[in-house]
């Protein structure tokens, strides 16, 4: 499948951190119920992993990449006349892109061989 700018910058929808009104709503209920409410209960604490660190760290690379064709989009589409690239800079931009796609797959390829033993040790 392509994607075109208009379907990236569509995925790339603003995020809400609505945390605080989730653990008041839970305590307002508990309240009613006649419960109280111990923070661990309502959310527990997240203990970061280098498993989610990577994980995180990876998205924000692709993310990053995403942005970075965004805005070489209408400059690569263009003929160096119109105000675009040249031959020259598009191919720098695709072996950036090159670069950047083998990166990722590698990591992403460490992300799931970890995956992958951390399930077989639980089970």
């Amino acid at each position: 499948a392509s994607f075109s700018c208009t379907t990236i910058r569509s995925q790339q929808m603003a995020v809400v951190d609505r945390t605080a009104e989730f653990t008041e709503s839970v305590k307002r209920q508990r309240t009613k119920m006649g419960r109280k409410t111990p923070a661990a209960e309502v959310l527990p604490s997240r203990n970061a992993t280098q498993f989610s660190a990577d994980a995180i760290s990876t998205l924000q690379s692709i993310r990053t990449m995403a942005s970075f064709l965004q805005n070489k989009h209408a400059a690569y589409v263009l003929d160096d006349g119109l105000h675009g690239m040249s031959d020259t800079e598009r191919d720098e931009v695709d072996e950036e892109g090159q670069r950047f796609l083998q990166a990722c797959s590698e990591r992403i390829a460490h992300l799931k061989q970890k995956a992958a033993e951390t399930a077989q040790t639980a089970s």
